[in-house]
């Protein structure tokens, strides 16, 4: 089990690296727009009580059917969350394909423990319908255990992964709402029987047929979105439910 941990931080870093070495390639390779959000989060739920916090999102097309999607989460109940997605995507004559492969790693210093979780899926997605399908790892570990033990860690080698959201309206327009539910989410893997559920939308402040490659200042979107996940450490009372609500703005350039 150890050495399959191992493996799990190796895989985080090599996924980083290539987002990284990728996007500063990406510059002068692709004419797609990079898009960067900043939500804040409020929140409740029976084990830490009132919390808040920042989401940072950052999309980025880095060459042609290639994105790289990115989160850091930063909860004033003492969670630290960091999250990175390498997604191809295929088109199809309605809506594409995607594929991703996502390294995420969370620490919980007020319980000194960290989560580490590697997935793989495949995704769906049209102009109203967003589907996704796929397996996730997942490795619970105390943060000063010492590594040369067996002891002080728990692995959960398969999961199932799933997220289904219906959009309103296509995405391409200029106001959109959506509805969804799944067991993951940006920053949040949960076991398939606790599904979290999402209600959100988004308003841009400029329309879409205004901008150019040569516009200035950027376009601008507005963002607000309400969960009700499970509550407790690790879905461990899943029993209890917390509600939490992400408010903010996106940037796109």
């Amino acid at each position: 089990m150890i050495l399959t941990f191992i493996r799990m931080k190796k895989i985080t870093w090599i996924l980083c690296l290539l987002a990284i070495g990728t996007g500063c390639w990406a510059q002068s390779s692709s004419d797609s727009r990079y898009r960067l959000s900043l939500q804040g989060e409020v929140g409740h739920n029976p084990t830490w009580g009132y919390y808040s916090g920042a989401l940072l999102h950052a999309h980025m097309p880095v060459v042609k059917n290639v994105d790289i999607l990115a989160d850091i989460e930063l909860l004033s109940s003492n969670v630290y969350t960091a999250e990175i997605t390498f997604r191809p995507k295929f088109s199809l004559p309605v809506g594409h394909l995607y594929m991703d492969a996502t390294a995420l790693g969370t620490i919980v210093a007020r319980n000194q423990l960290m989560d580490i979780v590697g997935s793989l899926s495949l995704g769906y997605q049209m102009d109203y319908v967003n589907v996704q399908v796929g397996w996730f790892y997942r490795t619970i570990a105390e943060t000063n255990r010492s590594w040369d033990s067996e002891s002080g860690y728990v692995s959960d080698p398969f999961n199932l992964l799933y997220r289904l959201q219906i959009n309103a309206r296509p995405e391409r327009e200029r106001w959109n709402v959506y509805v969804g539910l799944g067991n993951v989410t940006p920053t949040q893997y949960e076991r398939m029987w606790a599904p979290m559920f999402w209600l959100g939308g988004y308003y841009d402040l400029r329309p879409q047929s205004e901008l150019s490659s040569n516009s200035l200042p950027a376009h601008f979107r507005l963002l607000a979105e309400v969960m009700v996940k499970p509550a407790g450490f690790f879905h461990l009372d899943a029993s209890l439910y917390n509600l939490q609500t992400r408010f903010g703005i996106a940037y796109t350039f």
